[in-house]
């Protein structure tokens, strides 16, 4: 047995970045649990406390083995290498085996954490996810008539009154919010006219709950944040559960229905989240809390509830409307995360984790979009940090490289290695590979449903 020190005064190559992957890939399969189906993968080494959780279920997007699958499909596009398709295709075998059909939605019920239960990150619409991509790779008709499957019970569980349509209630992009974007996408690729106006009537939902904030535009109460351990009645400005999120959801509700009511919304969001952001004292650069009133102190970094999310209201705004404003808040808020002094110094709202939800795994996909964006070589520059940053904070052991994490922040003793793709090591080695595929002219990775950047 052998451990490898990292070299400290060593400058990563594009070799390594690929290399730091595929030994990645060794310690993932080094955790795979072979099922009558197909595989599964052990959520961590340490611990098996998770499997039934909300968000890391085995065969969640998020932490389990769709995001996995994933992971090994880009891989496949990076490398050519017909086994690591194959491993993604036995992740998909055992989840159409396995799938619950409808009834899951109704035994799991209502409310905003049963929404995260049955949305997408947990339940089958990620998993469907999955298998759209093996579809569109191998044209295997197993997957096609799986997306659909799932998308009739979707469409079947939700609860229609009048004009307005909802699952669980919840606005949240990690609940109600995940599924609506993935119906828009499904939209897209078969422009179903059913998902375009049920999708309409969601959004008619959504427009009974925002609430005007005098001249500051709109905010939503879009999950309980008693669930989160706050008080009653605080509000999350970001993405995932927040009303930077929901502003991004309805925003393709709009572009679906071509309602001009879901496009104010969007906009009345995007203000919002304005006027409550920090700026530093030139105004390049901008931040929001994590909760209000609750959190006013801490400012998360990443995806979930921090910048990397919250961009992608205002680039997908921008792409819409051709509003410079919204173009320079992409710009503030991914300088925001700069200013904070990330990828490299860690803080409270960007604990020692490593991941693409709130680490610097989703930095470095998202500081490359923005280098594509503006053109401005500081974010390409910061990319290359992040990934120095990943390399640097990784742990091999016999040519087997993990991220051990505090992923559970206010439990600082909680240090684990986990196998996902949002939470996990597979989403570390993910953005290495966009880094790769970057340096090398690599084209059409796979790319994450809630991500707008071209």
């Amino acid at each position: 047995m052998s451990i490898k020190i990292a070299k400290p005064f060593k400058k990563n190559t594009v070799e390594d970045y690929i290399n730091a992957a595929l030994e990645t890939e060794k310690w993932i399969s080094e955790n795979v649990v072979e099922t009558d189906s197909g595989i599964v993968w052990k959520f961590s080494p340490e611990s098996d406390n998770y499997n039934d959780a909300p968000l890391t279920q085995q065969k969640s997007w998020y932490g389990g083995a769709a995001g996995i699958g994933f992971f090994y499909l880009r891989l496949y596009k990076v490398t050519k290498d017909a086994k690591y398709l194959a491993v993604s295709e036995k992740a998909a075998a055992n989840i159409i085996a396995t799938y619950e059909g409808a009834s899951l939605y109704d035994e799991k019920g209502k409310g905003s954490q049963i929404g995260i239960a049955t949305g997408f990150y947990n339940g089958p619409a990620g998993q469907a996810f999955l298998t759209q991509l093996l579809y569109d790779e191998t044209g295997k008709k197993e997957y096609k008539e799986f997306v659909d499957k799932v998308n009739a019970d979707i469409l079947g569980a939700i609860t229609v009154t009048g004009d307005t349509a909802t699952w669980s209630g919840a606005l949240g992009i990690i609940s109600d919010g995940g599924l609506v974007l993935y119906l828009a996408d499904q939209y897209e690729r078969t422009k179903d006219e059913k998902i375009a106006k049920l999708l309409g009537k969601v959004g008619n939902y959504y427009l009974t709950k925002e609430e005007k904030v005098g001249d500051e535009g709109s905010r939503y109460y879009a999950m309980d944040t008693v669930d989160f351990g706050l008080g009653e009645n605080g509000y999350f400005p970001n993405f995932f559960y927040g009303t930077a999120g929901t502003g991004y959801v309805l925003a393709k509700v709009y572009e679906v229905t071509k309602d001009e009511r879901f496009l104010t919304a969007s906009k009345n969001a995007a203000k919002y989240v304005i006027s409550v952001s920090d700026v530093n004292e030139d105004g390049t650069a901008a931040l929001a809390c994590y909760n209000i009133p609750y959190k006013q102190d801490i400012y998360y970094l990443g995806m979930c509830q921090g910048p990397v999310g919250s961009t992608r209201l205002f680039y997908k705004l921008y792409e819409l409307t051709g509003d410079e404003l919204y173009k320079q808040w992409v710009i503030k808020l991914t300088n925001g995360i700069i200013e904070a002094g990330a990828p490299a110094k860690h803080s409270e709202g960007y604990w020692h984790t490593y991941c693409y939800c709130c680490g610097a795994a989703g930095m470095l996909e998202h500081f490359l979009h923005v280098y594509h964006f503006t053109g401005d070589k500081k974010y390409y520059d910061y990319a290359l940090e992040s990934a120095d940053v990943l390399l640097r904070d990784s742990f091999i052991l016999d040519d087997k490289r993990r991220w051990y994490t505090r992923w559970t922040r206010l439990i600082p003793g909680d240090v684990e290695s986990y196998t996902g793709l949002y939470h996990g090591t597979a989403g570390c080695a993910s953005s290495l590979l966009v880094l790769y595929s970057e340096l090398e002219g690599i084209k059409n990775l796979p790319e994450f449903l809630e991500n707008p950047f071209k």
